[in-house]
Parts: C-alpha cells; structure tokens; sequence
C-alpha cells in the first residue's frame, strides 16, 4: 500500500468495495458505524478503514490522527460521494490544508434557500422562491409565485417530500407531509447542514417554495478549476407519470441538447452558478432545467453525481466518474471522452410501488431483450421496504442499463422493458404508493415535448 492516500468521506458500503478492489492502495475509508451494520460488501483490511461515528467531529479527528501516525500513512486529498458528509469532509480539509470546496461553500450548496439567494443576487436564473415558515403562509403562494408551486424541505437531496402544488389545499398539504417527514427525520445528516448541526436533536422545520418552470430538466457533472469549466457528461431525465412528483424514472447520456444551446453558452453558465456559490475549484453535479432558451438551474452540489449514472457513464463511454474523482482530489489530470466515444445508453430505475417484504425480481424475460446491456438488483430477497414518503431508499431495487431504438420514444421503451419485469412482494396490507398529489403531479410531468 502506498504511504500516501485519497481520504474517502463517509461513503456507502457499495462505494467502498468498489473502490477498495478497483483502485487498491489509494484510498483511506473514513466510515461512518452505520455502514458496518449489516454490510454484506466485505469491510477494508484495518490499514484503509477508520470506523467511526462520524456525527462526532471531536472523535473523528482523534480516530483519524491516531490512525495516520501509526500507520505512518499521509493524505494526498480528500474526496466525499455524499451530501450528508460534505462538510465534514470540507472541514477536515481545511484542517489538513488540502484542497476541498470551503465549509462555508458547502453549507450554501447543501441550502437550497441559500443556494438560490445567492443565485439571484450574481443574476444566475434559477426559480422564484419563499421561505416559509407557517401554515398560513401556504394559501398565498399560488399568487406570489404562479399557477403551480413546488414545496421542499430546505435540505436533501432528489425528490424526496418534494410535492407539486395548484391549489391552497395541495399547498396546506404538502406543508403538513414535509413537516412530518422532517419530524422523523430528525436525525438524518443528510438534512443537517454541518457539523454543529448534526449535534442537535431538531432540524430546520422551514419549507421552501418555489415556482414551478416547465421544460426538460437535465443533470450534469462538470469540474471547475479557477475560470476554466471541463464538462464531463450531461444526462437528460426522464420522468415516471406514475411515480412522485421530481422523480426520476431513467436517465439519457449523452443527452440531446436543443439547437440553441452550445457548448460555450453552456460553460458560461456553469462557471457562473458555480462561482457564486463561491466554488473556484471542485467536481460539481448540477440539475437544470432548459425553459423557453433559457437555463434554469435547480440545485449545484459539489460531488460526482450519483446513484446509477457512474455505472451509466462508464457502460457509454469508459469513463469511471468514481475514480475521476479520485484522480481530481490529488490534482491528476483525467481524460474526458469526446463525444464520438459516447454511445447513447439509458439506464432505467427500478422501483416497488408497494410496500413490504421482497420476495423476488424475476429479470428473466428482461435478459432475453436483445436493447438490455446489463440488470443490477441491489437487493435480495428479504428486503423490507417502505414507499414515500416515509421512505425514499428502500422502494429502489436496482437499474436495468439499456441501448434504445432510435424510433421509439425512450419513455415508451421503458415501459416496454418495465412489463418484462415480475416484483414480488409480500405487502404488509393491501397498500400501493399512496401520493397525495398523484393525479397532478401526473398532469404536470406531461408539460413539454415528449421525451
């Protein structure tokens, strides 16, 4: 093992096994206790893991020193995969005077009231919003901010307590679920925004409203480095009309940008959302929505971008965005695929639409389509699972990746593919996703060409 090592922050199980066997010796695990309980991926040889709970900034920095002086071992950078970790990681860096986002820039980005604040006040178009922070304030929102309105916790991360809102009893509604949603997620550091928050038992209550913008929402990794910005991919989304409101259903790389938009106008306006959050050096992933030729971007984070598009990016074009990030934190210079190396792949979500005990995902029929590139179930039989919006995690099973006929919508396909698919699962009652907003949030994910 090398004597110098990337600090991995707080990452999942998965990740960890992944980049133990895939890049060995180049990487010291910073893990939180909850990763070890019931892990069935194998744990790192004790020289590349510190076990710790990572809620415990004091703990961590004595785990951690005590580790490197035994080991004799040194940091050569720092990296973080998740939103709930980001500012730990960016304070140890700041501690190892190693190159990191700034704790204050990652407690904006980790804000999405914040984040747009600072958006509007450097002229980075992004939707109209309001704090709110009582019931009563709800009923207005419809005339203050449009026909439509979205709600949202001020943390987190997708869609999750994310409703879609066209009247003053959605809106009183959705107000009530996020708060009590948030109640039960009092102890999440994904909706805490550091460190000494993490110590609290209470969460910020606060909602954000924002004005809803129709168009085609797009998600994209890209690196910043003082002025220059370095595009890595750029994913079109593809919206589930069963599913919740701001899910995901698939996603498309390389994305199909409209005529209008090139890649320098494109790069301007990253650079510009990145910069006034105070970014000058980082991996970022942002989402956006493109709106009657003009951009208009959701939320910016300052990590890869996650769940299945590593494995997305890596079957288009041959490039592991997990070991990029890896290569950025230690200033090596990756390679980014041009465009003729990509080839157009979707990688399509599998989810529960009930809840209860899984007992088996038959792919069987899914094997035999001659579109499918690869079937990833993330879970064996015997799952627990729980549907939104109590859960966000557990209803995901997995990811079929897949080449797309170019005649065919990539929304009908999908479809097409989801029928070849048998979930069981025994239900704990006669119980299937029950949104309170269904119905609209149907309505309102049709607005737009078709995908």
């Amino acid at each position: 093992m090398s004597d110098s090592l990337v600090l991995v922050v707080g990452t999942t199980s998965d990740y960890i096994s992944y980049i133990y066997e895939r890049y060995p010796g180049r990487a010291l695990f910073l893990t939180d206790l909850t990763q070890r309980v019931g892990s069935v991926e194998n744990a790192p040889d004790k020289a590349s893991e510190i076990v710790c709970q990572l809620i415990n900034k004091t703990g961590v920095l004595n785990a951690l020193h005590k580790h490197l002086e035994n080991s004799n071992q040194t940091l050569s950078g720092i990296v973080c995969y998740d939103c709930e970790w980001l500012s730990l990681a960016a304070e140890l860096a700041e501690h190892y005077d190693l190159p990191f986002p700034s704790a204050k820039s990652v407690k904006i980005c980790r804000d999405k009231f914040h984040t747009k604040k600072k958006w509007t006040e450097y002229g980075v178009r992004c939707p109209k919003m309001q704090l709110i922070e009582k019931e009563w304030q709800t009923p207005e929102l419809i005339d203050q901010l449009g026909l439509s309105v979205v709600l949202k916790p001020l943390t987190g991360t997708g869609s999750e307590l994310t409703f879609l809102c066209h009247d003053k009893y959605d809106l009183i509604a959705a107000f009530r679920a996020i708060r009590n949603g948030l109640e039960g997620r009092s102890e999440s550091p994904l909706y805490k925004l550091n460190q000494e928050d993490l110590n609290q038992q209470t969460i910020d209550p606060s909602v954000l409203a924002e004005e809803f913008i129709e168009g085609r929402e797009y998600s994209a990794d890209f690196i910043i480095n003082d002025n220059e910005v370095d595009i890595i991919r750029i994913a079109k989304k593809i919206r589930g009309d069963y599913l919740p409101f701001g899910t995901t259903k698939a996603y498309v790389v390389p994305a199909r940008m409209p005529r209008w938009l090139n890649q320098n106008f494109l790069v301007e306006k990253l650079r510009e959302a990145a910069q006034a959050l105070g970014l000058t050096r980082a991996i970022c992933m942002v989402d956006f929505i493109v709106s009657k030729e003009e951009i208009v971007f959701l939320e910016l984070s300052p990590r890869i971008g996650g769940d299945c598009l590593p494995t997305l990016i890596l079957n288009s074009c041959g490039l592991d965005t997990i070991g990029l990030a890896l290569d950025f934190a230690e200033n090596k210079k990756t390679k980014i695929p041009p465009p003729l190396q990509w080839t157009e792949l979707v990688a399509m979500r599998l989810f529960s639409l009930n809840s209860g005990t899984l007992l088996n995902v038959n792919c069987k029929e899914l094997f035999e389509d001659p579109r499918v590139r690869e079937i990833f179930i993330k879970h064996a039989p015997g799952h627990e699972i729980t549907i939104p919006p109590e859960d966000y995690d557990s209803w995901l099973l997995g990811q079929v990746i897949f080449e797309p006929q170019s005649n065919v919508s990539i929304g009908m396909q999908c479809k097409d593919l989801e029928a070849k698919i048998i979930i069981d699962v025994e239900q704990y009652r006669d119980q299937k996703i029950d949104w309170p907003f269904r119905e609209n949030c149907g309505d309102a994910q049709q607005a737009g060409p078709p995908a």
